[in-house]
């Protein structure tokens, strides 16, 4: 059985390895360079459109591979589950 002391000695070697974990995470940083050029997105009236970039996070590529372009552009949350 646990005594007092056991219990006490315990708990603050407990504590003192609570305090030793290190802060959050740094963010991940990534430089992306996107070049764009007049004609590149045609409008119905020949007109540019302005061209949307969604940058994802993935655990792993299945199920964003198995994943059609609709699906990811309409609710990506629902599609990579």
């Amino acid at each position: 059985m646990i005594d007092r002391r056991e219990f006490i000695v315990a708990l603050g070697a407990t504590g003192l390895l609570a305090a030793c974990q290190s802060g959050p995470p740094k963010p991940s940083v990534i430089s992306v360079n996107v070049t764009g050029g007049a004609g590149m997105n045609p409008g119905p009236g020949g007109g540019d459109r302005p061209v949307t970039v969604l940058v994802m996070r993935l655990a792993s590529t299945g199920k964003f591979n198995s994943a059609d372009y609709f699906a990811l552009q309409g609710d990506a949350g629902s599609a990579l589950g």
